[in-house]
């Protein structure tokens, strides 16, 4: 039976001293800072790629003793190892059965759980961005919420990714929302880990710290493997997308005459990047303001074809002449296929044409060739087959998002990079042992690139049950950005005092006292 002794130091965490070795067969969490013992067999925590950890224990406590929303639960192993950093979304607290109020004895706690993603679900983002690239964003919400939660970052836990055209967050989102879809942009996965560290990564953008082989499967209980993606397209569209019409060197150019009546002037294409404006020869291009903002003299939208003149302006007169420099859009929809994986199809379906086809919309596309892209990386992404590991092990280590390397010839798996899906901990089998439950993916045949990037759509549809669809996470409503201010200033005052002395009268030759006059 091992002796664990406390207090534990964990690395940037500091917590009160619970002092006293703690006998036990199982292992042990601490609850706000206090050492409590986690009944054998309750232990149920999952961790899955792009998804929030939760999970629950039982713990008992003295009498009186009960944990609030917020409360941080950190978990370890019987060897006083942590393997769970996270807090308790609830609390249930009951006696033993037949206890009466009053009894001398102990309260039971079955603890919902949840993982530090909880740091960046509390805090509400008021940011925007213009083409900055998906890790500059990270890093600046890190900065500016999460570093006050106790989030660290380490020289390579934030990937750059791609460049986002515009982000724009006024309070609508959660900063993990805002993570969760930028990592959706960018095809990445996001956490903060049991130690507190945020990650924005690729998928298998991180090695797995050890591989499995036929020299250490004998060691792993329950090991399966299953073939098939349910998720397969081989012909994919892209709508919700736009086109440009008009270049920067070639623009759209449409002139406006005043009625004296107008403020507003309908361009003929929706507007997708302002270049110039002038009145009367003017140039008056920096006193343009999105919609929905105050202070301009002219406002205007990206996907609106209408210019709207501040009321404060004076209105245009047939005099007075607009001139607007613009690039257009219109809406598009892209295509792009696999065309040997539709031959492959064909043959294993024996009749038909092979094709299976999907349907994505993404409305922050605002060019052609983007929107190509990306039907080119979806239907690259999910034209290949999918290969499903599952397994038990009592090492420690592994984590979602980490590239496992995989050799089974039993299975016909020879060096398979696998995309570690999810990680649950348990000790429901021995209850005294804390085991890992490991789901993970890969492609046989595929390249290095395409079995990482197989992952985007298959993960989160497939195996995590993932609904929603990347659009739900656009912010197209969110357009214009008011922040809110705080300002202060001092004054000191200043003042004169003018000092009058007053004298009291005294008797003297000339002044005498009186009925009126008396001396002091």
């Amino acid at each position: 039976m091992p002796i664990l002794t406390f207090p534990i130091t964990l690395p940037g965490a500091h917590y009160p001293p619970v002092i006293g070795p703690v006998s036990t067969p199982t292992y042990t969490a601490l609850i706000g800072g206090v050492l409590v013992t986690i009944e054998a067999g309750t232990v149920n925590i999952s961790n899955a790629i792009s998804q929030r950890g939760t999970g629950t224990i039982t713990v008992t406590s003295a009498l009186g003793v009960t944990w609030p929303y917020g409360t941080q639960a950190i978990l370890f192993d019987e060897t006083g190892a942590q393997i769970y950093g996270g807090y308790i979304a609830n609390d249930h607290a009951y006696r033993d059965p037949g206890a009466a109020q009053g009894d001398l004895g102990w309260l039971r706690h079955d603890l919902t759980l949840m993982d530090n993603s909880y740091r960046a679900d509390k805090r509400v983002p008021f940011k925007q961005y213009n083409n900055v690239t998906a890790g500059f964003i990270v890093n600046d919400l890190y900065g500016a919420y999460l570093a006050a939660e106790g989030v660290t970052t380490t020289a390579g836990s934030v990937a750059t990714g791609p460049t986002i055209v515009e982000a724009i967050w006024g309070g609508s989102k959660t900063v993990g929302e805002a993570l969760t879809w930028l990592a959706t942009q960018s095809g990445y996965w996001w956490t903060i880990d049991t130690d507190g560290v945020l990650w924005f990564q690729p998928y298998g953008g991180v090695p797995a710290p050890f591989s499995i082989d036929g020299t250490n499967v004998d060691s792993m209980q329950n090991l399966t493997v299953d073939a098939g993606n349910s998720m397969l397209t081989n012909r994919q569209f892209v709508k919700g997308s736009v086109g440009q019409k008009g270049t920067t060197a070639n623009p759209l150019v449409e002139t406006f005459k005043g009625d004296g009546v107008s403020r507003s002037f309908t361009l003929s294409y929706p507007l997708n990047t302002l270049i110039s404006a002038t009145l009367n020869g003017l140039d008056i291009t920096s006193l343009f303001q999105d919609k929905g903002s105050t202070g301009g003299a002219y406002y205007s939208l990206i996907a609106d074809p209408v210019i709207a003149q501040d009321p404060s302006q004076s209105v245009l007169t047939s005099s007075d002449t607009l001139v607007i420099t613009y690039i257009g859009q219109y809406p598009i929809i892209a295509a792009a296929q696999n065309s040997t994986q539709i031959a492959t199809q064909q043959i294993r379906e024996r009749v038909g044409s092979g094709l299976v086809e999907s349907v994505h919309s993404d409305s922050k596309l605002r060019s052609l060739p983007a929107a190509f892209q990306v039907a080119n990386n979806l239907v690259t992404y999910n034209a290949v087959d999918l290969t499903v590991l599952t397994f038990s092990t009592k090492q420690k280590g592994l984590q979602p998002g980490q590239l496992l390397p995989v050799t089974l010839t039993d299975f016909g798996l020879v060096n398979l990079p696998m995309l570690i899906a999810s990680v649950t901990i348990s000790d429901a089998a021995q209850g005294y042992t804390i085991w890992f439950e490991v789901t993970a993916v890969g492609a046989p045949g595929a390249s290095a690139w395409a079995i990482q990037a197989a992952q985007e759509t298959t993960f989160w549809s497939n195996l995590m049950a993932q609904s929603s669809d990347p659009s739900d996470f656009t912010d197209a409503q969110d357009t214009a950005l008011a922040l809110l201010s705080t300002s202060s200033f001092s004054h000191t005052p200043s003042f004169s005092v003018t000092t009058t002395k007053l004298l009291c009268p005294f008797p003297s030759d000339t002044l005498f006292p009186s009925n009126t006059l008396f001396p002091c």
